[in-house]
């Protein structure tokens, strides 16, 4: 099984569906990003250049308010506005005889607005259901944003095609204030009514182009990791089949020496079989030999004392080492006194 195995991982066609389950999850990871990640960043970075947009807008506003209006030289682009004329101090002439004339937060954005149109991309209009002035009235789209401000909405946003474009068109309520009352207050509002809503009208080309940019830069950031994850695959397989060969390896190594040691305990169990079998046999001999000596020695022994001659036997010390019964009596005394002696106390005379 094993070398089935190997032979399969070291081949590369057997290693294609891996490759192909790899390319496949490159593949959804692409497409996850450059559709759902794409167009989420294109359009919470519309929403969210919206809102910043809006926050400015009114953040000059509120300062605008907060000084009841800006003073600005009287002129065919900031003529007085009809609007203010109940204001006695809409027009103040100068010196010099040109006159300023008082701009409202809406009339300065909006010549803002127009001043700055090739610099703006986005593109803003502060509108109501009951405008002051009929050119500030609302669309169909900005209608139905205000009839949602009347039932509570914070925020009315939509993507929608404008002229062929698309565009992503977001509108936040005005809420009346008391500055907001020199202007309005005639209309009937109150501190806090909402009276209208500015709207926002962001064409998305811009992001778009952006947003390919980025993925074209993490496209070849995923087609490295891509090529690195194939590199990867290869040398893996060709990891996996060295170690299995080196494992095999010291697998038959070890089979060897287990087949060198079992042969030489074999060797080594035949021998002392050997030599337990020679020593036994040794053994059995010796006992042959004791007996037979010690048979020899007991007919000696029955020799020795049955002579009727004395016999004594001496060593160089003239101790006697043995003697017979016939010896004993001849001398008159003991075994035990005789052994303790030398023969030239029993019998003096010449040895």
């Amino acid at each position: 099984m094993t070398d089935r195995f190997l032979q399969k991982i070291s081949n590369p066609r057997h290693l294609l569906p891996l490759t192909f389950f790899w390319s496949a999850c490159a593949v959804l990871v692409w497409v996850m990003m450059a559709i759902v990640a794409h167009h989420t960043y294109v359009k919470r970075t519309a929403i969210l250049e919206a809102r910043t947009f809006i926050d400015r807008t009114l953040g000059i506003r509120s300062w605008v308010a907060g000084h009841g209006g800006v003073y600005v030289p009287a002129s065919d682009r900031t003529p007085p506005n009809p609007y203010l004329a109940h204001l006695p101090d809409r027009d103040i002439p100068l010196a010099n005889g040109k006159t300023l004339t008082l701009l409202n937060p809406t009339y300065m954005l909006r010549d803002l607005q127009q001043s700055f149109a090739d610099n703006f991309r986005i593109q803003s209009h502060i509108t109501s259901l009951k405008p002051i002035r009929p050119e500030n009235g609302a669309d169909d789209w900005e209608r139905r944003a205000l009839e949602s401000f009347a039932t509570g909405a914070q925020e009315f946003s939509e993507f929608t095609t404008v002229n062929g474009e698309e565009t992503l068109r977001l509108m936040q309520p005005l809420v009346t204030q008391k500055n907001c009352l020199k202007c309005h207050g005639q209309q009937g509002y109150q501190e806090g009514d909402i009276r209208g809503g500015i709207s926002v009208a962001i064409p998305l080309a811009d992001l778009t182009a952006d947003a390919t940019k980025h993925k074209i830069s993490w496209t070849m950031a995923l087609l490295v990791l891509w090529l690195l994850g194939l590199v990867g695959i290869r040398f893996s397989a060709r990891r996996i089949v060295a170690e299995i060969e080196a494992r095999d390896r010291a697998y038959k190594e070890l089979a060897q020496h287990r087949v060198l040691l079992e042969d030489k305990i074999r060797q080594r169990t035949r021998s002392l079989e050997q030599a337990n079998t020679q020593l036994e046999q040794e053994m059995q001999e010796r006992t042959k030999i004791q007996n037979a000596l010690a048979k020899s020695h007991g007919e000696l022994q029955q020799i020795f004392n049955s002579a009727a001659d004395g016999i004594r036997i001496v060593d160089w010390d003239y101790n006697m080492v043995m003697f017979n019964d016939t010896f004993a009596r001849m001398a008159g005394s003991s075994r035990q006194i005789l052994t303790a002696r030398k023969c030239y106390e029993v019998f003096p005379g010449p040895v």
